[in-house]
């Protein structure tokens, strides 16, 4: 997977974000609101310096994560080559699921 893009950088989407990059994966953050792009970027480089601390990663690790989130502000063509990500984060009580998620082949996921 060559580049992703996440369109809208609430808390999930830049975590979504900050997740590619640590996979090595270009991704492309879009957002409308240029405040949600810097509380999330805040975050991100928050969340980063977290596990520096920890000793989880290398401040030369946090650049290349760094290196692989860019963020921009809302452009009808900004996601044009590269692969859409969506998330669909459901809110189900626990061990329930969806009866009606489908495989490629047809089968339910949880058959």
């Amino acid at each position: 997977m060559g580049k992703v893009s996440i369109i809208g950088l609430g808390h999930i989407g830049m975590n979504i974000l900050q997740t590619f990059a640590q996979a090595g994966i270009d991704a492309l953050g879009v957002e409308q609101d240029q405040s949600s792009i810097a509380r999330g970027l805040e975050r991100s480089k928050g969340n980063l310096e977290t596990l520096i601390k920890k000793g989880k990663i290398s401040p030369e690790r946090r650049d290349e994560i760094l290196s692989k989130m860019k963020v921009i502000k809302f452009k009808k063509l900004a996601v044009s080559d590269s692969r859409p990500v969506t998330a669909l984060l459901p809110l189900l009580p626990p061990n329930k699921s969806f009866p009606f998620v489908e495989d490629k082949w047809g089968q339910s996921a949880h058959d």
